[in-house]
């Protein structure tokens, strides 16, 4: 009975790994047709040491390291998304839909897992952050184009 019980234990393992296994391939080949059909770059490792910027996100969690790099040009903006298992549960834990951190002329946009098709609203919130920065923050800080007036919001 003993003998029994350490089977189905040893099958129900294997089951997991040969299901998460499957997953991530499915994930891989969903990121690569997705960069494929919008003229982005994919690779399932990370090219740029995404790891290395220094953004807050990225000191939390053990065995840091990122996978699933999808990166290009996105009307107008340059993007990277990738994916970064150790730090899903933090990110799941935050509320909202996304979240901003901003180290010197790098933005990080944050959110839980997405579909390869729920980067566009990822990419279009970058956008849409970038678009809200007002003037004055760009001439005293900024590195690139300012935000269009229409994109400023007024705080009067």
């Amino acid at each position: 009975m003993e003998a029994l019980i350490f089977a189905l234990i040893l099958v129900a393992v294997a089951a997991g790994v040969i299901y998460s296994f499957v997953q991530k391939q499915r994930r891989r080949e969903a990121l690569a047709i997705f960069a494929l059909q919008n003229k982005l770059e994919y690779s399932r490792a990370d090219p740029f040491e995404l790891i290395d910027h220094d953004f807050h996100l990225f000191r939390l969690g053990d065995g840091r390291g990122c996978e699933n790099v999808v990166w290009g040009g996105w009307h107008g903006l340059s993007v990277k998304a990738a994916n970064d298992a150790p730090m899903m549960r933090w990110l799941l834990s935050t509320r909202g839909s996304f979240g901003f951190e901003v180290n010197g002329p790098t933005l990080l946009v944050l959110c839980g897992r997405l579909r390869p098709t729920g980067l566009v609203p990822l990419f279009g919130s970058a956008a849409l952050f970038r678009d809200h920065i007002p003037r004055l923050v760009w001439n005293e800080y900024g590195t690139g184009s300012p935000a269009s007036p229409e994109g400023e919001r007024s705080t009067s």
